[in-house]
């Protein structure tokens, strides 16, 4: 029996979750230390099972039990990777353990589907005595979602496979949606993607959560209307939004404190006059709260993701721990659940054993 231990972490947004889905296609993200493990081994049948739910499935790809779309195509995309390999097909049963959600089952949106789909392959190719680098991770994954949702825009994707901080770039989304894309395609380049290290060690994360889950999808959705019927306040987003991610990459890069806080202000209040505009709930009462108490010691705090609920995250640095405590300790106080939070340097994990 062959057994292959997965370890995907979850990821948060410091800025451009809506500037990725216009014409500036770019974003800062950070992995962080809350895991899904996957447990995967060769098995005579084919079982998924999690928290979330159960599935059964034969090397046909004949799937029973929940309605668990994103595992399916994991799976299905596991194999057809294997399948292009010419390797024969191995049946697995796999189970998922993960700290990405509430133990109540309501989502932080820290890319717990992302991780699912990513860990799935990883370790179905690994137990297969396959590799897979994580530029061609990324873009299998994107290829197994894009069957699911053509809303992704892929930052989740790079954040939790490469770990770290990363300045994300979105591949060409037309070229993406409108050309069918084989297995051979992970090994060609993508047009206008990126995805690179920003190294940042004199700093640290603080994070709050609302209490409220939210679909990211929803609001994808409704923002993509917005933007179909505003192109030219779309276009004043992106560009404003394009200047700011840079610069905020450059200040994460130099270290500099003080053009940090600063961009991450900046950012926000786009995502505030975009609430604004477009009808899009992105900041709630909640955000504006926790914002409030992070002004009132000098700590930029903005939303994290698609908003309304899930987290809100600042960057302070390492000796403002203090600050940090004081922030979390008000936050508690309007009920904002503080969640400590590290970098999660390495990305995806995976180590095979023999048994």
């Amino acid at each position: 029996m062959e057994n292959v231990l997965v370890r995907v972490p979850g990821k948060l947004y410091i800025a451009g979750e809506y500037a990725i889905l216009t014409k500036a296609r770019s974003a800062i993200l950070v992995a962080v230390d809350r895991y899904l493990e996957l447990d995967i081994q060769t098995s005579s049948e084919g079982v998924f099972e999690s928290d979330k739910g159960f599935l059964v499935f034969d090397l046909d790809l004949h799937f029973v039990g929940d309605d668990l779309s994103l595992v399916k195509q994991a799976i299905i995309y596991g194999y057809k990777f294997i399948d292009y390999h010419k390797v024969e097909r191995k049946l697995v049963s796999i189970k998922a353990l993960s700290e990405l959600d509430h133990k109540d089952g309501r989502k932080y949106g820290l890319g717990s589907s992302a991780a699912i789909m990513a860990g799935i392959l990883k370790g179905l190719i690994l137990i297969h005595g396959l590799e897979i680098d994580n530029l061609e991770l990324f873009k299998l994954v994107s290829l197994a979602q894009k069957e699911i949702s053509a809303s992704s825009s892929g930052g989740d994707i790079a954040s939790i496979i490469n770990g770290g901080y990363i300045f994300y770039q979105r591949y060409d989304v037309e070229w993406f949606l409108n050309t069918d894309l084989s297995i051979q395609s992970i090994y060609e380049p993508w047009p206008k993607l990126k995805i690179e290290p920003i190294k940042v060690d004199l700093h640290q994360l603080i994070v709050g959560w609302t209490g409220v889950s939210q679909s990211s999808e929803t609001f994808i959705e409704q923002f993509n209307t917005f933007t179909a019927n505003n192109p030219l306040y779309t276009l004043l987003y992106a560009n404003k939004s394009y200047m700011y991610i840079r610069k905020l990459k450059e200040a994460l890069m130099k270290r500099d404190t003080k053009n940090i806080y600063k961009y991450i202000v900046k950012v926000q209040n786009l995502l505030e006059k975009l609430t604004k505009k477009t009808g899009i709930p992105i900041v709630s009462k909640a955000f504006v709260d926790m914002i409030k108490i992070g002004k009132k010691y000098k700590t930029p705090i903005k939303v994290s993701g698609a908003g309304f609920g899930d987290c809100g995250i600042g960057i302070l640095p390492l000796n403002k721990t203090s600050t940090k405590t004081l922030i979390q300790n008000e936050w508690n106080e309007i009920g904002i659940t503080p969640i400590e939070l590290k970098v999660s340097k390495g990305g995806i994990h995976a180590i095979k054993k023999e048994r």
